[in-house]
């Protein structure tokens, strides 16, 4: 699977725009990490856990594990995401820039030692500076084009023929250079003007968009400019607001607790589907359309909403599964998917007899799997019917 497919599949699974930066500090690290440049992986690490249900894709920088000499924890923390969240792409932000010999070698470096994704990289060199990473067919290769930091204007608007630089940038990714289908750009979320042109000249390219939280991006304006069609086409990246929410014990917690309001933050301003879509969940909530339900429910594409009343796992009987054909004929049902609430547990054989009798198949998994499976189904046009366990505690 290429890096831009890997991508598509983590926007639909994850119903999240949210990147994650990972710029490890470890004078900022919390209680008992404080100054251990040895804790790198295990800080990360533990930022990943916690955050991992919220985000599409996660974004180390290189330099904050160089500097500490933790090049083997990056090499570490990449294969861990890829091991334990094979579904999230990893974005080398390396933003290398050089030309022949060199600049294949830090396409090895990216791709063969650190096992990225995707890279980041800066054109100023020209295409020979950024071609050696197309070797790498199902890689992505993400160029800088309209950067977020107040000194990017210095050069990206100089002017070529009446237009800025940072669009003639754009034209050459799109129209030029990506003769392989690997480019995406970055553009930041501190420009949404910027945004909104960049995406009229490359159609529907991906954008890592970074300037959302301590760079203060504007979300709203940020997804406005910048979404394609269907509601994709960005990762929006957030570094220091996620990492850092703590500093206390809780810090994993807090960063847990920051992604997820980040990302639904972004769904907030998304269009309204014509479909029941699971905009945002958690332990004890789901929201479907971003409207919130803290009960059990059962969820089709297209018809209302239903109560499901079931209050705990042990409450479970034949009459609650019953309940999923009564909304609709037995043959527009393809697929039910079971959330069996915050953990994984397997409902009676009997339960669901009555239903693989008429040829439905039945999926169980925990709460968080079954609304990121449900959203997947709906985007392929299945027919499904997802009953959802919230239990009352």
């Amino acid at each position: 699977m290429s890096f831009i497919q890997n991508l598509t599949h983590a926007w639909q699974h994850t119903n999240s725009l949210l990147c994650i930066g990972l710029d490890p500090e470890p004078a900022r690290f919390p209680v008992p990490f404080t100054g251990s440049s040895d804790k790198i992986f295990e800080f990360c690490r533990m930022i990943v856990d916690a955050s991992a249900t919220y985000a599409c894709a996660f974004k180390p920088q290189i330099a904050y594990f160089a500097a500490h000499r933790a090049e083997a924890q990056l090499e570490q923390l990449i294969a861990y995401i890829h091991a334990e969240y094979p579904g999230l792409p990893v974005i080398l932000d390396a933003k290398r820039g050089d030309i022949g010999s060199t600049a294949e070698q830090y396409a090895r470096e990216a791709f063969e030692r650190y096992q990225a994704d995707a890279v980041t990289v800066n054109p100023y060199m020209g295409f020979d500076s950024i071609e050696p990473y197309f070797a790498y067919q199902d890689k992505g290769v993400i160029v800088l084009c309209r950067t977020s930091n107040p000194g990017g204007s210095d050069l990206q608007f100089l002017e070529s023929n009446g237009r800025p630089l940072y669009q003639i940038v754009a034209e050459y990714a799109s129209q030029k250079w990506n003769t392989n289908g690997q480019i995406s750009l970055v553009v930041g979320a501190t420009f949404p003007n910027e945004i909104a042109t960049v995406r009229q000249i490359v159609g529907d390219m991906p954008l890592l968009i970074p300037g959302i939280g301590a760079q203060g991006g504007d979300i709203a304006a940020t997804i406005k400019a910048g979404r394609t069609a269907q509601g994709l086409g960005m990762l929006i990246n957030s570094s220091r607001a996620i990492l850092y929410a703590s500093n206390g014990h809780d810090f994993a917690a807090a960063a847990g607790k920051a992604a997820q309001e980040t990302r639904d933050a972004i769904n907030l301003y998304q269009p309204s589907s014509t479909h029941n879509t699971i905009t945002a969940y958690g332990a004890r909530y789901v929201e479907i359309n971003r409207e919130r339900y803290t009960h059990s429910i059962l969820v089709r594409p297209k018809t209302p909403v239903q109560t499901w009343p079931v209050s705990s796992f042990s409450a479970l009987s034949n009459e609650h599964f019953s309940m999923l054909t009564t909304s609709a004929p037995a043959e527009e049902i393809e697929i039910v998917i079971f959330g069996s609430g915050a953990q994984l547990r397997f409902p009676s054989a009997e339960f669901i007899r009555a239903l693989t009798a008429r040829r439905i198949g039945v999926e169980t998994m925990d709460l968080y799997a079954a609304c990121r499976t449900y959203n997947i189904l709906v985007a392929e046009g299945r027919q499904v019917v997802a009953a959802l366990l919230i239990e009352m505690i």
